[in-house]
Formats: C-alpha cells, structure tokens, sequence
C-alpha cells in the first residue's frame, strides 16, 4: 500500500465490488496521509464531533487515534491475545487479498513467506486470490 498506494488501493475497491477512478484514488490516497488524519482528529476533539472526536473526548487529553503513522506499529500497540482476537474479523478479507493475519507473524516479529497487513510497503504485485 505504502510502495503502490494508487494500485493497491484500486485493487482493494474492486475487491469490494467498487469502481474507482484516478482523480477518486488520488483524492482517498491524499484524505488518508497522516498529516491530514491528525488534523481531522483535532478538529473533531475540539468541536467533539465526528467518530474521532467523540473517541478522542471519551479518552481524554493527548489521545490520538494515529500514534504514529508507521505501517504495522499495531503490532506494537496491540497484544498477540487482542491480534487473535481480531483476526477471525479481518481474516476473509486479509485472504482475500493476499495477506497474512497479524497474529500469523512469528514471535520475533518476523513473517512468514505470506505478507502481512503491514508489509505493503514491499509492494508485492501478487494477485488477490479470485
């Protein structure tokens, strides 16, 4: 995602279903830089509206939703009990789409030869199983 952000992104729409242009891809790619997602939060815990406001609020002074707007810093974040936890949401979709679930990856923090959600930086050209 990080390596092919507009061709990753038009391959996760269309496994949704979804038809996507360039002018739409580039408008979700530049809406979801960090930059522009921290300044959504803090508008939204200011006024307290919108999802990110509210969770903001509810958090409490210095909560931010993005830490640190590294790819996979969940893995930091989150204990492998709340991963597997997580897993059988995301699983059909991570599949789908030619990833390994988060909670697959070796204690070390290293993966198997499946890619992991985080490490679309690579940028592997794999297909999306059919």
């Amino acid at each position: 995602m990080l390596a092919r952000p507009r061709t990753e992104l038009r391959r996760l729409a269309e496994a949704f279903g979804k038809k996507a242009g360039d002018s739409e891809l580039e408008a979700c790619i530049e809406d979801s830089r960090i930059d522009r997602l921290r300044a959504i939060e803090q508008r939204d815990a200011t006024t307290g509206t919108g999802v990110l406001g509210r969770l903001a609020r509810s958090k409490g002074e210095g909560f931010t939703f993005f830490p640190s707007g590294r790819a996979g810093s969940h893995r930091e974040l989150l204990r492998r009990s709340e991963l597997r936890l997580l897993d059988p949401l995301f699983e059909p979709w991570l599949t789908r789409l030619g990833y390994e679930p988060a909670s697959s990856a070796k204690a070390d923090g290293t993966a198997s030869a499946s890619r992991t959600l985080a490490d679309t930086a690579v940028g592997s050209s794999r297909a999306a199983p059919g």
